[in-house]
């Protein structure tokens, strides 16, 4: 926190810290005016200047060190103290004419002068007084915040009363709205508005001749303008209700609304057109009709709001004098939708070739109607650009949730990278692309996530045979006991998890199609890198004689890179 280039503070709060949250400073600090060199001392944040005067620039100065001794440059922030208000000239009293223009420009505007802003700011109000002038401020604030002001007379020489321009007879619908207080203001209720020719406020007020308004009758209403020099002028008016009206489509209430619904109305004798007009119930009705039409039927150019509470009017329009007739407002509520939308895309920051990734992403039904659990697929693809033409590595994800308006979930799921897939990519989700939930925006089904995943080449396994143990000697059609050890040696884990390893007997020591396969032995589970694990085996060596050797060869589906280990055995 600093001052301004100009400040009205005698006193003044200073705020500081490291560039970066995560270092920890000490500063020094010194201030002084534009005469004198600053002194420093050490200081803390926030640190307050006492007595600072008027008229006087200021200077403070900041270096800061961090906990290694690193030491930042020097800051300086320097500011004018300013206390003095702008003096503001008086302008004498100015006579216009009612109606006439009241700006500046004619009736003048003030001189203003301050000791250090050579442009204050100006402006002005306008207060209608009981004597029927016009008492208008003037305000002036210069850039230290300082300010000033000064009063003006405009005195109106010949007052007129208010104008008063109703139609004497007009129509109400029967609807709700009989008792409410119609604005006479309003042009779009009562035709031409009251208004005061020369500008004063207008109170306008009115009584009727029933106490309770019905459909099917008519009453006076007499009305009474009043401006703030004492004039009062009056106006009255016939106003017959019509008698209740009620739409043909969709009925008057009536909920579930198609979006695209068709309204449809009652004629009325003479009418030559209908005015339609359509808006939301927390809204005020158009000035504007949605269209204006011959027929007695009207379908929106684009869908209603879903969920939404609607109200509509038709006007007919007469022929002759062109009468304007209003129905009642009537309304309906249009049908509600789920409305599923994808949030964060939780990613790791890298992952590797051939091995499992687990990707996050949350979904939430932003909605007006839940989403039934009876299943949808989410949809998850990799990209090397932003946008997803790209398309490098994909899944789907069969999600059976049902999801509240307002609610949502987090969507885990894990798969096995192909093992050529390396890259930096960005990851999309788009939900329900199976279509299965009648989303009513399909738009922001589909997000790309804010980072990267790196997209690593996994180092392949290398398993090595060690240790193969025989006895030195038996006889044909005996069982011997073969063991051996397995040691991955190379730098990466094994993907699978099932191998094999064949035990062989050979007379020349070279592993190939004339050996004589005594066994083939099933490994299960995952081999990490410098782990190993030990197997054992009995055979029995059939019609053959001689010395031969014992080859353990493992992985010899070949899922891995491998070796076999040979021993001799008599």
């Amino acid at each position: 926190m600093r001052p301004t280039d100009f400040s009205n503070n005698t006193n003044e709060l200073l705020s500081f810290r490291c560039a970066s949250y995560r270092d920890t400073c000490q500063f020094v600090c010194g201030y002084n005016s534009s005469n004198f060199e600053p002194t420093y001392h050490p200081c803390t944040s926030p640190y307050m200047i006492f007595g600072l005067i008027n008229n006087i620039q200021y200077q403070f100065s900041l270096i800061a060190t961090d906990d290694v001794g690193n030491t930042g440059e020097e800051v300086t922030i320097s500011w004018i103290v300013d206390n003095e208000a702008p003096v503001v000239s008086n302008l004498s009293t100015a006579f216009v004419t009612c109606g006439a223009p009241t700006h500046p420009n004619i009736t003048g505007v003030p001189i203003v002068t301050d000791n250090q802003d050579f442009a204050p700011l100006l402006t002005f109000v306008d207060d209608f007084t009981p004597d029927c002038s016009i008492s208008r401020v003037w305000k002036a604030t210069d850039a230290a915040g300082n300010s000033a002001t000064s009063r003006q007379s405009l005195v109106i020489d010949i007052i007129l009363p208010p104008q008063i321009n109703i139609p004497t007879f007009r129509l109400l619908a029967c609807d709700d709205n009989l008792e409410s207080e119609l604005d006479i203001l309003n042009p779009q209720q009562v035709g031409t508005p009251v208004f005061h020719p020369c500008g004063h406020p207008l109170r306008v007020t009115f009584s009727d001749d029933v106490a309770v308004k019905q459909c099917g009758s008519e009453f006076t209403r007499f009305w009474t303008v009043m401006d703030d020099c004492g004039n009062v002028v009056g106006a009255q008016q016939r106003i017959q209700i019509l008698e209740l009206v009620l739409p043909e489509s969709p009925a008057n209430g009536e909920v579930n609304v198609a979006l695209t619904a068709f309204l449809s109305w009652p004629s009325y004798p003479g009418a030559i057109s209908h005015r339609v007009y359509i808006w939301r119930y927390e809204d005020e009705r158009p000035m504007e009709p949605a269209k204006e039409t011959t027929e007695l039927m009207y379908r929106p150019s684009s869908p209603y709001p879903h969920g939404a509470r609607m109200l509509w009017q038709v006007e007919y329009v007469i022929a002759g004098e062109v009468t304007i007739v209003p129905s009642p407002i009537w309304g309906f509520i249009t049908r509600s939708f789920p409305d599923l939308t994808v949030g964060e895309i939780v990613i790791p920051d890298f992952a590797f070739s051939g091995q499992a990734i687990a990707i996050s992403w949350e979904v939430s039904n932003v909605g007006q109607m839940g989403v039934p659990g009876t299943g949808r697929l989410d949809y998850v693809y990799f990209s090397l650009l932003p946008d997803p033409t790209d398309l490098e590595f994909s899944n789907f994800e069969y999600v059976e949730r049902f999801v509240d308006p307002g609610d949502g979930h987090i969507v885990t799921s894990t798969w096995i990278l192909p093992e050529d897939l390396v890259g930096t990519y960005f990851v999309f989700v788009e939900t329900d692309v199976s279509r299965a939930v009648e989303d009513i925006d399909r738009s922001n089904n589909l997000i790309r996530s804010d980072g990267t995943v790196e997209i690593r080449l996994t180092p392949p396994p290398d398993l090595q045979v060690s240790d193969v143990i025989v006895p030195s000697s038996s006889f044909s059609g005996l069982e011997i006991e073969v063991r051996w050890s397995v040691d991955n040696v190379g730098f990466g884990v094994t993907r699978g998890a099932v191998w094999f390893d064949q035990i062989s007997l050979s007379s020349d020591g070279v592993l190939d199609r004339q050996d004589h396969r005594l066994a083939t032995v099933r490994h299960d589970g995952i081999l990490s890198v410098g782990s190993g694990y030990s197997g054992i085996a009995t055979v029995i060596p059939e019609r053959v004689f001689g010395t031969f050797q014992v080859i353990v060869e493992t992985d010899v589906s070949v899922l891995f890179t491998s070796t076999y280990l040979k021993t001799t055995m008599n």
